[in-house]
């Protein structure tokens, strides 16, 4: 009787703690819009199939009913529930409560942006707070100054009057960001009796917000010695292809800066080269509505050989393209002793704990050969979580299949590197398809 007091007196402890620190709960998809559906996933050790959900007014209300709480040995998990209703533009956010437990369980924000018709385009998106003297392009068709200097057209930001204005020969219009608190603003077009109105145009920010920004990741971006005297060194390419300047959070330059923008701000039409200072993988954060516009390439090549080629293409993989919640394949990865193979894991916030592991089976055909357990490592902010393996030679010319299992819910991707032990050529192994690891099928087929 004593163990048990003991037991559920540790259990409420524990549960008053959460009161005053509510897990984190966030919205998925990532970077939803007004056109998009939301789940909201928390992690809790207290289960039940029974929930509501409710909006009052920017806040998302999940409440769990009878909640089963686990009391001798908690096991936390994530636990998804969909928002019954489509979201309009605006700042949110998240509080779970469970059964009749006091405090907030999980908390969490999200930003939705615009998805719906828009009578004008703005960009870039994202604005720094304080401006940063962005330039910000206005275009529409039925939007143009009569005037040589725009004083027939009046632009509100938010309601504050912006000048001056210029309008260029494609006939958009160009004005410099006001500082503003954060968040989402409209931006107003008047011209006499005219007046349009473009809802949730600008977002200002602060901090990286994940549904502001999306995730691309730059698997390796190093410069370092090799085997057999090679010199390797892997070299990004960013192109922003449109007439506008783009505002990212961060930058994968690790150049010192003096004066802002440090590299963040790109400008239309230009490219932009980088070549070392993240050898785990560099997260670049780029503005939701233009990041679909941005083109990349990274090559990596061992500059000691240059007149035998020019290197391996390494892909930059967007967030959206990314692996979520499910099992990585690479497939036909060959492990004959004439090579060396390297497995690189790569995950995103949030993860369920800081510390993380992740599990890598290899399998010849259905058959297992072995299974790895590595831990999950970050260092900065503009680094993904890592892990990195190095597998044992198999037989001469054999090939398997490798299953890469993130933790639970994480946002992660992988990809093997197949190095000639006398040559140094890289061959590139990465996931194609939803993942997922082959159903365990009896012998001889199904039964």
């Amino acid at each position: 009787m004593r163990a048990v007091t003991l037991l559920l007196s540790l259990f409420l402890s524990v549960a008053a703690l959460a009161q005053f620190t509510p897990r984190p709960a966030h919205a998925y998809p990532f970077g939803p819009t007004s056109t998009t559906p939301v789940e909201i996933h928390f992690p809790t050790d207290c289960f039940s199939d029974r929930q509501t959900v409710t909006r009052v007014g920017p806040v998302i209300k999940v409440h769990v009913l009878d909640p089963q709480c686990q009391v001798t040995l908690p096991i936390e998990l994530m636990q998804v529930v969909r928002v019954p209703e489509l979201l309009p533009p605006g700042e949110y956010r998240i509080e779970v409560t469970l059964g009749d437990f006091d405090g907030i369980h999980a908390a969490g924000d999200f930003v939705v942006r615009n998805g719906g018709p828009k009578p004008f385009e703005v960009h870039p998106f994202a604005v720094p707070r304080f401006g940063g003297g962005l330039q910000v392009r206005l275009y529409g068709d039925q939007i143009r100054c009569e005037t040589a200097d725009c004083s027939d057209v009046t632009l509100r930001v938010d309601g504050t009057v912006v000048r001056p204005l210029k309008q260029a020969r494609d006939g958009a219009i160009w004005f410099t960001a006001p500082p503003h608190a954060k968040g989402l603003v409209d931006v107003t077009v008047q011209r006499e009796d005219f007046v349009e109105i473009s809802p949730a145009a600008l977002y200002y920010y602060e901090e990286a917000h994940i549904s502001v920004f999306e995730r691309v990741l730059f698997p390796v971006l190093f410069s370092t010695g090799g085997a057999q005297g090679s010199q390797w060194v892997s070299e990004a390419t960013l192109l922003n292809p449109r007439p506008w300047f783009v505002e990212n959070f961060n930058t994968v330059s690790r150049f010192v800066c003096l004066s802002y923008p440090c590299g963040e701000r790109m400008s239309p039409g230009q490219t932009y080269v980088y070549q070392h200072g993240f050898p785990r993988g560099a997260v670049l954060l780029v503005p939701r509505p233009e990041a679909p516009d941005f083109a990349f390439g990274l090559r990596v090549r061992d500059t000691s050989r240059q007149a035998e080629g020019l290197g391996t293409q390494v892909p930059v993989v967007r967030e959206s393209d990314m692996f979520h919640g499910t099992t990585i394949s690479l497939l036909d990865v060959p492990v004959d002793p004439r090579y060396r193979i390297k497995v690189r894991v790569y995950a995103l916030d949030p993860l369920l704990h800081p510390t993380q592991y992740v599990t890598l089976t290899i399998r010849s055909t259905t058959t297992v050969r072995h299974t790895f357990q590595f831990q999950l490592t970050r260092g900065t902010a503009d680094e993904p979580y890592y892990a990195e393996i190095d597998l044992p030679a198999g037989a001469a010319n054999e090939r398997v299949n490798i299953y890469v299992r993130p933790p639970v819910d994480a946002t992660g991707w992988a990809f093997a590197t197949v190095t000639n032990n006398e040559t140094q050529q890289v061959t590139i192994v990465t996931p194609n398809g939803q993942g997922g690891e082959p159903f365990p099928f009896p012998a001889g087929g199904v039964q």
